[in-house]
């Protein structure tokens, strides 16, 4: 039997401690691979280089383009289907509707905890 690929995560964020959590929680989840983009502008160009994420993790409130913008952008360059969940620290129920209806899996507010996440991806993508 060959070994399973690793999950691979990207999460676009613009605040280094999340993005440190994120790094630090993924510890738990040796198969899981994480690449963290800065900016919308960063995750469009790895994207379109043909990184392929298993499942995307957008914060909703970036420098340069909001969550659901860039869903819009990195669904219309991809040649396969994207998973996708939105992350935001607004609490907005209209927000959560919209990222649903743009086609998010889920719309996670933040702060999350760490088991929360991890359960989050798993229902994401499948159990590790």
């Amino acid at each position: 039997m060959s070994p399973q690929p690793a999950l691979q995560l990207a999460y676009v964020e613009d605040d280094a401690v999340h993005a440190l959590l994120m790094r630090a929680w993924m510890v738990r989840r040796p198969g899981w691979r994480l690449t963290v983009h800065m900016t919308a502008t960063e995750a469009l160009q790895a994207q379109s280089a043909g990184q392929l994420a298993d499942l995307w993790l957008l914060d909703h409130q970036l420098p340069d383009l909001d969550g659901l913008s860039l869903l819009t952008r990195l669904r219309a360059a991809s040649p396969v289907p994207l998973r996708v969940v939105l992350l935001s620290a607004d609490t907005d129920p209209g927000l959560h509707a919209r990222a649903l209806q743009a086609g998010c899996l889920e719309c996670w507010t933040k702060p999350i905890e760490v088991d929360a996440l991890l359960a989050g991806i798993d229902r994401c993508v499948g159990p590790a």
